[in-house]
């Protein structure tokens, strides 16, 4: 799990991802891995190294992340990790 937490972090500094976008990354790459049955980590590696996936992925989280939605659940992270 630290792998993949520190896989994704280095994808979204390489991507430029905002932070309210890169809280949607587990969920994209598990998304991803379930419909092509590859690994997560795999998966996310492969997108360090093939920028087409890269940025397919980037964009998704920069969509995903743009949403109302998304950015109340960030809202509400930032509370309870503030209080």
């Amino acid at each position: 799990m630290a792998n993949e937490a520190g896989l994704m972090l280095v994808f979204a500094e390489k991507y430029e991802l905002k932070p309210n976008e890169a809280m949607m990354l587990p969920a994209l790459f598990a998304v991803a891995a379930k419909k092509t049955g590859i690994n997560k980590d795999e998966l996310i590696a492969q997108a360090e190294c093939n920028e087409e996936l890269g940025n397919y992925l980037a964009e998704m989280a920069k969509k995903v992340g743009g949403t109302k939605t998304a950015k109340e659940e960030y809202e509400k992270f930032l509370e309870e990790k503030i209080a």
